[in-house]
């Protein structure tokens, strides 16, 4: 059957063929326990959540790809990722709204897919992190070439500011 709730690594609600509701959460959390005081932290523990988030994701009759995702620990800048990609042509698909500027294969590969815990080096200092846009992008030549074109209206979050603070 084309509809109906299923459990495909994670909670999913399939409505007709090509269409789904993916649920999503993720949440990663460093525990530090120490006889040694910690300052700020009495007890001499201290608890780090590094994320902390919730969203969904799916398709909309094999054309469509969404995502939108939702962080509890960044309090200036919680929507993760919320964005819509038209997909029925392999070599060229077009994607709107906010997510991750394309950089480097690193940088846009999930953490849930990477080899190691946290991304190179180059990839956190340089990449320019997430935006609101439009991107082209797509495979071609028997899907040995991969491209990606987008206009933003800024640099990412991560871009360099004129806000001491911030940089």
């Amino acid at each position: 059957s084309d509809w109906g709730f299923r459990w495909d690594n994670r909670p999913s609600l399939r409505l007709g063929r090509g269409t789904r509701i993916d649920f999503r959460a993720r949440v990663q959390a460093d525990l530090r326990d120490s006889d040694a005081p910690i300052p700020d932290h009495d007890d001499g523990s201290d608890i780090d959540l590094a994320r902390n988030r919730i969203g969904i994701d799916g398709e909309v009759l094999n054309l469509f790809d969404y995502q939108v995702e939702y962080d509890f620990v960044d309090d200036e800048d919680p929507w993760r990722d919320v964005y819509i990609n038209y997909k029925q042509f392999d070599f060229v698909q077009v994607q709107g709204g906010k997510f991750k500027l394309p950089f480097s294969l690193d940088e846009n590969t999930s953490p849930t897919n990477l080899d190691f815990v946290y991304r190179s080096l180059a990839a956190r200092a340089l990449a320019p992190g997430r935006d609101r846009g439009v991107m082209v992008h797509g495979r071609a030549l028997d899907r040995m070439v991969r491209y990606e074109l987008g206009v933003f209206d800024h640099d990412g979050r991560n871009a360099r500011s004129q806000n001491p603070e911030r940089v």
